[in-house]
């Protein structure tokens, strides 16, 4: 999403299914590709929705027929952040009845099931919220690199490094751990 009105055709687009699949009382996947934090705000936005908005609106529908799916890569939620942040997520998508799939990378998608590393998931309702992998120097060294990112301080400019910078989805700022 790149503006409001991308956000708000998004919005939408998962009321309408969520009212249309209740309405016929079919059962609804919603998959959520990617567990930082666009991901993972997706996947609690939309479990709240389910449990404490639609069914005010809707008390004669069964919300138990929505399943919402947040699949990740990588063995936890919020890669860039603290193991403490990691778990909290975790723990409150639990809590919100959030299937969580980690160490799961998405493998294909048909347009109606996505094809995963540990199975298959069919759903009309997916969002891409995957990270964008950067393009590595070749060469650059393991020392400059945390999660295949480049190592930058506030200016950007590689530690270790006077004269390398690097932007945008290859560059990481190392900070606190405890964040």
């Amino acid at each position: 999403m790149k503006n409001i009105g991308e956000a708000l055709n998004l919005r939408n687009c998962i009321l309408h299914n969520f009212e249309y699949a209740l309405s016929i009382k079919k059962k609804i996947n919603f998959v959520i590709v990617g567990g930082g934090p666009t991901g993972v705000e997706l996947a609690g936005s939309l479990a709240e929705l389910k449990h404490y908005i639609l069914p005010r609106d809707y008390p004669e529908l069964d919300f138990s027929k929505i399943k919402i799916h947040l699949i990740q890569a990588t063995e936890k939620l919020l890669d860039g952040m603290s193991k403490d942040s990691s778990n909290i997520a975790l723990k409150y998508m639990n809590k919100m009845g959030v299937n969580v799939w980690l160490n799961n990378p998405v493998i294909d998608f048909d347009g109606k099931t996505i094809f995963t590393k540990k199975g298959k998931f069919k759903s009309y309702n997916v969002i891409w919220a995957a990270g964008v992998k950067g393009a590595i120097i070749k060469g650059l060294g393991e020392k400059y690199l945390v999660n295949n990112r480049i190592i930058v301080d506030v200016y950007n400019k590689v530690q270790g490094i006077s004269n390398l910078f690097a932007i945008g989805d290859v560059a990481i700022i190392k900070g606190d751990e405890e964040y």
